[in-house]
């Protein structure tokens, strides 16, 4: 090819070239429509009342007390409280469960739940769930962050499961009665808990007598208790019918009826009942249970302190790194005397519990309704009780010796003067039941529409630090209809995943409206609206098929020149 034939060829190129590199530039639009997707939010409620003050401070309370506070407080702020009746105890007393929540956010929302007072001396447990609502109500709109869990959860709190059992200790200072009241006949005599203890010696004190087998090398061993009194009926027995029945902290149905934790015997302290669920306070409890999903709760007792997490029958906890990690976190923020008296941690005194509860409350909630962490919250314990002065050497003799003990005023409740204050050393651990249960925070990204398809990329993060959604995270209609879901989120994590919503029909002039979540973490609701968006694209098929014409004419061109 000489220099004169390549000049042609170059300019024919550049010829043919300025023509087509203005067909480059020139944009071809393209129309779709694009999924957007709007969360549903509803505000906090304007605040309109001034703080509650409780009715019957520093003091214990009745059955009756306890529905007068609970209606002051629901009257101070309507918006906020929801009361219900779910069920009634053997002599037919209501027992109560209150819903706070902001009741304009009429969806269902992640749950927790807060119970009381299974056992009838742990009354000062009835105090703290009076003293939670209290709080929360007075907190609102005040406090940042309690005002958004109030807005994002439903907090569930019973105040007594064992009301009949709070009246009669009110009533008549029996501080041993542990379980409900219905009655039994324990001596088969016809009569029901006619020979109940006594305080015999008339000195303000009902002792108990622990009696105990001497062994070698000081390892004694405990045989039974028995309580100071008379023979109420002339039968030549003492104490052979007491008051109270069955232990409903033994009652449910989980691992129901197992020694050492529970009992079969009408006379133990722990009876199990006479079949899971056999007591009306529990079935009333179940019925309330399963119509919710809780990712954890707390159950109040006394008698000791710590917070009690479920173990397996091997004695391990059943959720081992979970629960490490709760109790970590407990250990930062319980008061530094929490375990004074008894020298030891409470983290010790969890893993020294009994390898299962046996029909226990926490036991239900995690095996039978899937709540990772109820956790049974010991709030009190006055170790000093113990002292020399009320934990004496009664008798002796040569295998046995038997040890009384008068310090059961004060050992499951203290004195009413302290009652606050141990509400004010432990609001951190109500507070640290808030901020696990697990909501979600949702967003959604990119997005196409195919038809009666709509597919996006959503981003769930779980907001409680250590518990998990529990179950799938679903996207569904208003009306349940299922469209999409993921895997369950991990505790504090972000999971981003693809989702496609098949729509029987679309209509893209009208929004729809959907729900995301499951049963534990409460749903979020969103409206999909679509809008149609312009693509410039520009027509990369025409300039490569001009580009080889332009190509095969110079080639031609040349050829024929040679």
């Amino acid at each position: 090819m000489n220099k004169q034939t390549m000049e042609r060829s170059l300019f024919l190129f550049l010829l043919i070239s300025s023509m087509v590199f203005p067909l480059f530039l020139l944009p071809i639009e393209t129309k779709a429509l694009t999924p957007v997707f709007s969360a549903i939010e509803t505000p906090s409620i304007e605040r309109t009342w001034d703080d509650v003050s409780l009715l019957y401070p520093d003091q214990y309370l009745n059955n009756t007390m306890v529905i007068e506070e609970v209606d002051n407080i629901h009257t101070a702020a309507p918006d906020l409280i929801d009361v219900d009746i779910i069920g009634q105890s053997y002599e037919g007393r209501d027992i109560l469960s209150i819903r706070i929540t902001n009741e304009d956010a009429a969806r269902q929302k992640a749950k927790t739940l807060l119970v009381a007072h299974h056992h009838g001396r742990e009354m000062v447990t009835v105090n703290h769930a009076i003293f939670f609502i209290q709080w929360l109500v007075n907190s609102y709109g005040e406090d940042t962050q309690l005002t958004e869990y109030v807005d994002t959860q439903e907090i569930y709190v019973i105040p007594t499961m064992n009301p009949d059992a709070l009246d009669y200790i009110f009533n008549n200072s029996d501080y041993w009665l542990r379980k409900n009241l219905r009655p039994y006949d324990d001596d088969g005599d016809g009569l029901f808990d006619e020979d109940t203890y006594d305080d015999e010696n008339g000195d303000g004190h009902i002792t108990q007598y622990e009696v105990w087998e001497k062994g070698s090398g000081g390892r004694n061993t405990y045989l039974y208790a028995y309580y100071e009194g008379i023979d109420d009926d002339g039968d030549g027995q003492v104490n052979e019918d007491w008051v109270g029945h069955t232990d409903l902290n033994r009652n449910y149905d989980a691992n129901w009826g197992i020694e050492p934790s529970a009992s079969l015997d009408s006379m133990s302290q722990a009876f199990a009942g006479t079949a899971p669920f056999s007591e009306p306070e529990t079935r009333a409890f179940r019925d309330f249970a399963q119509d919710h999903r809780f990712g954890m709760a707390y159950s109040l007792h006394t008698g000791t302190n710590a917070t009690f997490f479920v173990t397996g029958f091997s004695g391990n906890w059943i959720e081992g790194q979970l629960y490490s990690q709760m109790w970590n976190d407990y250990e930062e923020f319980l008061p530094e005397g929490f375990n004074y008296y008894l020298d030891y941690s409470a983290k010790e005194n969890a893993e020294a519990r009994p390898a299962i509860l046996s029909g226990g409350w926490d036991e239900y909630m995690y095996h039978e309704l899937d709540c990772l962490a109820p956790i049974t919250f010991e709030i009190y314990h006055n170790a000093s009780a113990e002292s020399e002065e009320l934990y004496y050497l009664h008798e002796e003799n040569s295998t046995h010796y038997i040890m009384a003990f008068n310090g059961i005023y004060e050992y499951f409740s203290p004195d009413t003067d302290y009652i606050e204050d141990l509400w004010l050393e432990l609001i951190p651990a109500y507070e640290y039941l808030l901020e696990q249960t697990p909501r979600i925070s949702l967003s959604f990204s990119g997005g196409s529409v195919s038809g009666t398809s709509v597919s996006a990329t959503m981003m769930t993060t779980c907001l409680s630090p250590r518990i998990e959604t529990v179950e799938a995270i679903k996207i569904q209609l208003d009306d349940g209809t299922l469209l999409d879901s993921t895997e369950p989120v991990d505790a504090d994590t972000t999971y981003n995943a693809p989702i496609t919503l098949q729509f029987t029909s679309l209509d893209v002039n009208a929004s729809i409206r959907i729900r995301v979540g499951n049963e534990f973490s409460g749903y979020a609701q969103f409206e999909i609206s679509f809008r149609e968006t312009t693509f410039i694209e520009p027509v990369l098929v025409g300039v490569v098929t001009i580009a080889i014409i332009a190509v095969v004419i110079v080639l031609v061109f040349v050829l024929k020149k040679r």
